[in-house]
């Protein structure tokens, strides 16, 4: 009984191997193509994901709309209702106040303009950090400055545009006023109407910190 028990066993293995059928080479091309082109969707993905991640790092966080002086063209989210953010904090003052407001001190600046995303996103950033040190930040709307209630973007106050534009900065900052007109949110401190540092787009509250130490408002 043993002995037949024994055969039973092996011949029921035999069964199961004849079970499996060996793949002809076409299937087996079918199945790498397969598996190749998952591999490639997967990679095509991280890529894509990777160059968003980089446009946003190299932006700031801001909403660039390359206007020009004639008037130029625009790009990013013009839509005025999805992100309006609170300036009950803020100081509003127009562009031409700038050189009175920083005679004899230093003082914050932000430009942005409601329906800007990133504007919408730092505004509590930049408030919280101004509150830890007894701040009050002075507002530009820009909203005032380029008329965004077109596809294309066209300057409705060329005085202060220009005032923006014509701001002299100091050491790193010399050149700042050029992120300060093509896009938002920009933060100014400036001290005698120059421009002695600077935050382009939304970053974080440690960035803002140090920029308020720098500044030595902190």
């Amino acid at each position: 009984m043993a002995k037949s028990k024994k055969i039973e066993v092996v011949n029921n293995e035999i069964d199961d191997e004849e079970e499996f059928e060996e793949l002809s080479v076409t299937e087996r091309l079918i199945n790498i193509e397969k598996r190749v082109n998952i591999t490639l969707v997967i990679s095509i993905a991280t890529v894509f994901f990777s160059l968003c991640s980089m446009i946003y790092i190299i932006n700031g966080g801001n909403e660039d709309y390359s206007t020009d002086s004639t008037g130029g063209s625009g790009s990013g989210t013009m839509s005025e209702s999805d992100y309006i953010y609170d300036t009950s904090k803020l100081d509003e003052i127009s562009a031409t106040d700038i050189k009175k407001e920083s005679d004899d001190e230093t003082i914050v600046v932000v430009v942005a303009r409601q329906g800007c995303s990133f504007c919408a996103q730092y505004m509590p950033v930049l408030t919280s950090v101004a509150d830890k040190y007894d701040v009050t930040v002075k507002y530009i709307d820009f909203g005032k400055i380029i008329d965004f209630s077109t596809n294309q973007p066209t300057i409705s106050d060329s005085e202060a545009y220009d005032t923006l534009a014509n701001l002299k900065g100091t050491g790193d900052w010399e050149s700042f006023a050029d992120e300060v007109i093509k896009g938002t949110p920009n933060t100014m401190f400036i001290k005698d109407n120059k421009i002695i540092y600077g935050i382009n787009g939304s970053q974080s509250s440690d960035v803002v910190e140090t920029a308020f130490k720098e500044a030595g408002l902190a």
